[in-house]
């Protein structure tokens, strides 16, 4: 096991640096597989078997369900925001179809701010409900619940579903054109851990994580391949354990000449939690470095 000293980079790490420009980079759009969730809640269980994770599981026959209480939720999170173009909602079959009807569906941004609501209305037993989205959208949490007192449509207050589905773009949403749907056109770090690449931090799987040996100053890099304006950076923890390791890393960028323009201390944002910093608008960068110094 490795010491504190070594990086479980971006440790989960699923880096992402926003540039200006927002082109697209390729466009690939479909179904968000539930590995891109980074957590999946209710607020309660009508039973073991309807537990949240049941509406992702891509099996027909299982649903989630809450219990018959005020307040009713189901929630996801992804590990970073998405270009969502759609959202499908599979139906149960029988007597708790009608429960859909009057169930109010939000999304929300990084910054927790509500982009889009709507009021669902059951497709019946077994069918699927399509809410199409706004283009442009980007959202990173979906809410479906019953908010305050108010109850379904069949007068009781329990949300379920059969499947969940989210549709968007699968790239990361911004990038300049040169560079791959990274955002890096080219990532390394200072040794591995075996089985841990670099490119782990980059993949958008928040359930791999890059990982450096136990040596003293690791680090953890990523080559832009030209110099780009950079408005944000994301760092996802690692989700299985040692959430601490991200405390004290320095995440730096450096101009095309090499030079430090920007640097800022990590902080542990526990397991799977996502740590954002905005450098100064206009700040300009061809690299990324994030690791240990000074010994």
């Amino acid at each position: 096991m490795t010491s504190l000293r070594s990086i479980c980079l971006l440790l989960g790490l699923v880096v992402s640096v926003y540039v200006d420009g927002t082109r697209r980079l390729r466009a690939a759009e479909g179904v968000l597989a539930a590995a891109r969730l980074v957590r999946i809640a209710q607020s309660s269980a009508a039973a073991a078997t309807n537990a949240a994770s049941r509406a992702v599981d891509g099996n027909t026959n299982t649903f989630s369900l809450t219990a018959d209480l005020a307040g009713s939720f189901w929630t996801a999170e992804l590990g970073r925001p998405y270009a969502l173009r759609r959202i499908e909602i599979l139906n149960r079959a029988g007597a708790g179809e009608a429960e859909l009807t009057g169930q109010t569906l939000r999304l929300f941004n990084l910054d927790d701010q509500l982009v889009f609501e709507t009021t669902l209305l059951s497709p019946g037993p077994s069918a699927i409900r399509v809410v199409p989205l706004p283009d442009g959208l980007l959202a990173r949490s979906i809410w479906i619940g019953l908010p305050g007192s108010q109850t379904n449509g069949a007068g009781n207050f329990r949300v379920g579903f059969s499947e969940v589905r989210l549709f968007g773009v699968l790239d990361l949403p911004y990038g300049p054109v040169s560079v791959a749907p990274t955002n890096a056109a080219r990532v390394w770090q200072s040794s591995e851990y075996p089985g841990f690449p670099a490119g782990n931090a980059v993949d958008g799987n928040t359930r791999n994580f890059s990982h450096t040996g136990n040596e003293s100053d690791s680090f953890w890099m990523a080559d832009f391949g030209r110099a780009v304006t950079v408005n944000r950076i994301e760092i996802v923890n690692r989700l299985d354990c040692c959430a601490n390791r991200l405390t004290g890393l320095v995440a730096r960028l450096y101009d095309a000449g090499s030079n430090n323009v920007w640097s800022a201390t990590l902080t542990n944002v526990g397991l799977g939690g996502l740590w954002t910093r905005l450098p100064p608008a206009g700040t300009s960068a061809r690299w990324l470095r994030v690791g240990l110094e000074n010994g």
